[in-house]
């Protein structure tokens, strides 16, 4: 290592309220996220993103955010209030239900399109005819769920 990184390790960032607010909202959410991962991820790194998570969620009094954290008093301990969890679960959850669709518009229109045209004739396309005949497909999809939602959907059990 030489001395430019040194000298720049422990560096302190100056963040305005509203950057620290956003820049833990965001480390939570990507920590709760990991959560559902850390059977194939490594555990250290968890622990990792976790005590990183730790460290600043301290700093909330530092930039009057007491909102987001709720002391022990037994333990004489801080940690995200249930507000802010509910708030950053919220938006985990609206996430999710976007990807959900998007990934189920997008998996059946693949699917159709390969059985209509068969994988062959779909080899010999280029990306722009390949996505002109896939997002007749995605239209579709997206007007149908977002009409009738699941309620369409009916698997035939083998």
């Amino acid at each position: 290592m030489d001395n430019s990184d040194k000298a720049s390790f422990n560096t302190p960032i100056q963040l305005s309220r509203n950057e620290y607010r956003l820049m833990v909202t965001m480390i939570y959410q990507n920590l709760f996220m990991h959560e559902s991962l850390v059977n194939q991820q490594s555990s250290k790194l968890h622990e990792s993103m976790n005590a990183l998570a730790e460290k600043l969620i301290r700093c909330a009094p530092d930039y009057n955010s007491q909102d987001f954290i709720a002391e022990d008093v037994l333990t004489n301990t801080i940690h995200p209030s249930s507000n802010f969890y509910e708030n950053v679960l919220e938006s985990i959850n609206q996430y999710d239900e976007v990807s959900f669709w998007e990934e189920l518009t997008q998996r059946l229109a693949e699917r159709d399109v390969v059985r209509e045209h068969g994988v062959k004739a779909l080899e010999s396309l280029d990306v722009e005819e390949y996505m002109s005949i896939v997002s007749d497909r995605l239209a579709y999809y997206a007007e149908h769920f977002s009409d009738k939602g699941l309620d369409s959907i009916d698997i035939k059990k083998d």
